[in-house]
């Protein structure tokens, strides 16, 4: 419904009898002249009080009229529901609140709350109308291309910083707007949040002018649980950098740089109901990284996601998240290689153990039993499931482990060229595997030096796809700027 503005038009007070009008005439006694004159001045300072005094009432402008009439009804709070793409936070499964229709005024994290809003413009004069959506709920955020519909005849700039909508009319013109906002309900920690909605607020003039029509939406409660599983690294696909932070070629005695470890907070389904309506992964949680199996002395950080305390010989870290995913850094110590022959590789295994999500006694169990899928299963037990869409490791069965693999590289002092091979790597599978002779199949590529035409990592089964590197090492090359040959590079 369209409701006026709520405050009344300042009532203009105060004012001034009729009064006569003073002649100064022959006859008339000085004395008599001169009170009549002095009156006449009272009496005119008295108008000018009065008048002032009208004036500064009259000041407090009414807000103007946009002639504009708008009009906001919420549709639904939340989809799916009675399908197997609804969400599982709801009564049958023991949750209070629970989402259990679209009309209940709850609705779960990732899933949508629609609002109807006609807008229609009378003919008037040229302008612009100003629709602000403020006190917007923290869990709440508008989709994008939801807000700021244009019309046949009006036009439309949305302003996101402040959430206002500027609709410019032409003279004359009349049109009606009708659009759904759709708003999409955030992650709310396992929680439950109230009172989540905005104020609808219509202006002409500015968009910080006094509004002529206000009103807040029907409000909705959000809410979600806790449906995490933690899984250690992430690679990517076998061509991203991530993968190779986790790969990488030290030579006697070299350190390396500072590479990163990420542990991932991923979404799991409840059988049966929606993969993400409801599903929290902004929760708190706890473990410890087991890193025994590394050199003594690898100096471990954090970038992002929580804190760490790590052990003096970097070979077990304590991990406590904030919410979400955490960035790790690492940094090996000086290699040590001993008699190992050029090309060899070390595989340093990682495991995530004692995971708890959701620590706090009053919060929500994770997964509803407070478990996570790499718990109590070894490195090649899978983690995949296709009723939760937990995923198996990228290193290993079991997504709770992971590795660090350190090759010894070709020791190039002394030379002015180098070739280098890259090929598919699957650890623990054969070399007729495909996963071992295509990049597409392969867990990580895998760079090995090729010196003195022999491979230095070992034979490959035939139709294995390389990848060859040849370049100029500058470093080992002398300079002579008064040289005007070239060097050329060839492979066969």
């Amino acid at each position: 419904m369209t409701r006026k503005h709520p405050w009344k038009r300042a009532e203009r007070r105060g004012g001034c009898d009729d009064r006569k009008v003073w002649k100064i005439g022959g006859g008339t006694p000085a004395k008599s002249l001169i009170s009549r004159m002095l009156g006449a001045m009272l009496s005119t300072a008295m108008i000018a009080s009065v008048v002032v005094a009208g004036t500064a009432s009259v000041a407090e402008a009414a807000p103007v009229n946009p002639y504009a009439d708008l009009s906001i009804t919420k549709l639904a709070d939340g989809t799916g529901h009675g399908t197997n793409n609804a969400s599982f936070v709801n009564s049958k499964n023991g949750f209070a609140p629970g989402d259990d229709t679209p009309t209940d005024g709850v609705v779960s994290s990732n899933d949508t709350v629609t609002y109807e809003q006609t807008i229609a413009f009378s003919a008037a004069g040229k302008r612009d109308v100003y629709v602000t959506y403020s006190d917007l709920g923290k869990y709440l955020a508008f989709e994008s291309g939801s807000v700021c519909v244009a019309g046949n005849i009006v036009t439309t700039s949305w302003d996101g910083k402040t959430n206002t909508c500027t609709y410019s009319i032409r003279a004359g013109a009349t049109e009606t707007i009708r659009q759904v906002l759709v708003l999409r309900a955030q992650d709310t920690s396992g929680s439950v949040q109230e009172d989540q909605g905005f104020t609808v607020s219509v202006r002409k003039g500015s968009a910080t002018a006094d509004p002529y029509w206000q009103r807040t939406v029907d409000p909705v409660t959000v809410v979600s649980a806790p449906r995490v599983d933690l899984v250690l690294g992430d690679p990517g696909t076998v061509l991203e950098p991530d993968k190779d932070q986790l790969d990488m070629s030290l030579a006697e005695g070299q350190e390396s740089s500072e590479r990163t470890l990420t542990i991932k907070a991923k979404t799991l389904a409840h059988p049966g109901y929606s993969g993400t309506k409801g599903a929290s992964t902004n929760v708190p949680w706890s473990a410890t990284l087991d890193a025994s199996s590394l050199p003594s002395g690898v100096v471990w950080g954090v970038k992002s996601g929580g804190t760490i305390q790590a052990s003096a010989d970097g070979r077990t870290v304590t991990l406590n998240g904030t919410g979400g995913d955490m960035k790790l850094t690492f940094k090996f110590p000086a290699m040590k290689w001993n008699d190992a022959p050029i090309g060899t590789s070390n595989t340093y295994d990682l495991h995530l153990r004692n995971v708890t999500v959701a620590p706090e006694p009053d919060s929500l169990p994770n997964n509803g039993d407070g478990t996570q899928p790499g718990d109590g299963k070894g490195r090649d037990d899978t983690t995949e499931d296709a009723a939760t869409g937990a995923a198996k490791g990228w290193a290993y069965a079991n997504n709770d482990w992971a590795h660090i693999i350190v090759t010894r590289p070709p020791d190039y002092h002394g030379a002015v060229d180098m070739k280098w091979l890259k090929r598919p790597f699957t650890l623990g599978k054969s070399m007729f595997d495909p996963s071992n002779k295509l990049f597409s199949k392969a867990q990580r590529e895998l760079t090995v030096g090729y010196e003195n035409g022999q491979d230095a990592f070992g034979a490959v089964a035939p139709g294995t796809q390389i990848a060859a590197i040849v370049g100029v090492l500058r470093s080992n090359i002398g300079e002579n700027p008064n040289s005007t040959q070239k060097m050329v590079i060839g492979d066969s």
